[in-house]
């Protein structure tokens, strides 16, 4: 009985810890920071951290839903027209929601850190590229 309860914990948890992962080889790609030369910009959205583990939080860019990220998870968008974008973060549990406004500029990386805290509350912030690069490369990338 005891068993059967901790896999059923466990699917729960897997379940609510965010949107499916993408193929191990886009992860490999995304994780190469390649700027582009195009004239367009690549936004990374990443929370690397385990603190509330089975909780979802739901990332949306200009009202366009993206991904559910999970502990040490990341959303890639790339090819992104330069301009102003909305970024977005509701946690489905309490009515708390974040926001933040970027202005991406052409040829570009930008990391944005989604970090949940005590109380339940969801934070944005537009971080360095070395301190994105550090929190992209401890997640998975999502499917979106």
């Amino acid at each position: 009985m005891r068993k059967l309860l901790l896999i059923l914990i466990t699917a729960f948890l897997t379940a609510c810890a965010g949107s499916d992962s993408a193929p191990y080889s886009e992860d490999k790609i995304a994780k190469q920071f390649q700027i582009p030369t195009d004239g367009t910009a690549n936004l990374y959205i990443y929370r690397d951290s385990s603190w509330g583990v089975s909780l979802g939080i739901d990332i949306y860019v200009n009202g366009q839903y993206i991904a559910t990220t999970g502990a040490d998870s990341y959303a890639y968008l790339s090819k992104l027209k330069p301009g102003k974008y909305k970024i977005e973060s509701y946690l489905s549990v309490s009515d708390w929601k974040s926001w933040i406004t970027v202005d991406l500029q052409p040829n570009t990386n930008t990391y944005i850190w989604q970090d949940l805290k005590l109380g339940q509350k969801v934070y944005l912030r537009e971080v360095t590229e070395r301190v994105g690069k550090i929190g992209v490369k401890e997640g998975r990338l999502l499917l979106h």
